[in-house]
């Protein structure tokens, strides 16, 4: 699938139109699109976008987006397959458990999962995994293929969102007693939540805050700043600190890439078998780990 400027558009319009001249606007026998008709086209594997039908040009459909403020001629367009693009019309039927498009807002649609069902109102929750009614009017039902994809996606995003939960209730990253972080250090550093980077120490200063460390990102694409030590730690652990269930950070193939978060499945001498965030089996040796506090439960 590839989005094409209008001029492009227009040109392949164009000459299909030479080629078949006196040939029926709409588009081939078998597909329900015509031209004129409201739409809701992928733009992406999971991006949406609602339109209106301006040509065909065998199986590709070029359609000018449903955006506010433009006048009509004037806003952006996109060509897709027939088979990634579908009428704009109203779920009545809703089942609990499908998947369907629902509007985010004039012009985007996103997956989403039927909650509830009544014949004017669908409870829905969207990738966010936001619950929200809307009207039947705003959801758009694709094909069989697409809802099971779309399906597995909302299911991967919803693992991803309860491990984000069950990392963001743990502690701050876990040092030895007495450990303190001094220039020159390379240390495993909080960039924001959830992620993670390694840094070089280059200061390290007391002040009304707190102690702080002032650090150099490896990957060299942030300016330095300066972090409280709780979100600094070495990297490396003891393997007897290694415990089935915890949360590590296990160093990333690249220096420049977040240090990858998971929780331990399996200890096996200096070893750690760990699940990531997208349910992915994972290994890594007790010299690149760092562990997180774990709360009282």
């Amino acid at each position: 699938m590839s989005a094409t400027a209008s001029a492009t558009a227009s040109a392949t319009a164009s000459a299909t139109d030479g080629a078949s001249a006196g040939a029926s606007a709409s588009s081939p026998a078998g597909n329900a699109l015509d031209i004129g008709m409201a739409i809701v086209a992928a733009i992406s594997a999971t991006s949406f976008r609602a339109g209106t039908v301006k040509k065909f040009a065998g199986d590709a459909v070029t359609f000018e987006l449903a955006t506010q403020g433009d006048d009509e001629g004037m806003r952006p367009t996109w060509t897709v397959q027939r088979s990634e693009a579908w009428p704009l019309v109203a779920v009545e039927d809703a089942r609990v458990a499908e998947t369907v498009l629902c509007r985010a807002d004039a012009s985007a649609f996103v997956p989403c999962a039927v909650r509830a069902a009544l014949p004017e109102r669908v409870t829905v929750v969207d990738t966010s995994g936001v619950e929200r009614i809307v009207a039947a009017s705003e959801l758009v039902r694709p094909d069989g293929a697409t809802a099971a994809r779309l399906a597995a996606y909302l299911e991967r995003e919803e693992v991803r969102r309860r491990f984000d939960a069950a990392l963001e209730r743990e502690g701050p990253l876990s040092t030895s007693s007495g450990w303190s972080p001094k220039a020159g250090d390379v240390v495993v550093a909080q960039f924001v939540a959830l992620a993670w980077y390694s840094a070089r120490v280059v200061g390290v200063k007391d002040g009304p805050a707190g102690r702080k460390a002032r650090v150099k990102w490896l990957a060299d694409s942030w300016p330095d700043r300066d972090l409280p030590w709780s979100e600094l730690a070495p990297s490396g652990v003891r393997p007897a600190d290694l415990q089935k269930g915890a949360f590590l950070l296990a160093r990333p193939d690249a220096e420049s890439a977040p240090w990858i978060a998971g929780r331990i499945t399996g200890v096996s001498g200096e070893t750690a078998a760990f699940v990531d965030r997208d349910g992915t089996s994972r290994t890594a040796a007790a010299a690149d780990v760092v562990l997180l506090q774990r709360r009282a439960r």
